[in-house]
């Protein structure tokens, strides 16, 4: 929660014309599911955060015999 209201800051502090400048992306693969986020600070400098997530459950019975 406290990167997701940096970045709001962060897109609040920039200048309206970066603001037009702004990317975003979806993503799937084998390693998950996941996206992107960029936008542009200056005409040569951007920034791009990324996240991804690989649904993963560790729950289930094992036996000792299973695991050796």
């Amino acid at each position: 929660m406290k990167r997701l209201a940096l970045l709001l800051v962060l897109l609040l502090a920039l200048p309206a014309t970066a603001l037009a400048q702004v990317g975003l992306a979806l993503r799937a693969g084998s390693n998950g599911l996941g996206g992107d986020l960029m936008f542009g600070l200056t005409d040569k400098l951007h920034l791009r955060a990324n996240l991804g997530l690989l649904p993963y459950s560790t729950s289930g019975s094992y036996d000792e015999e299973e695991v050796g």
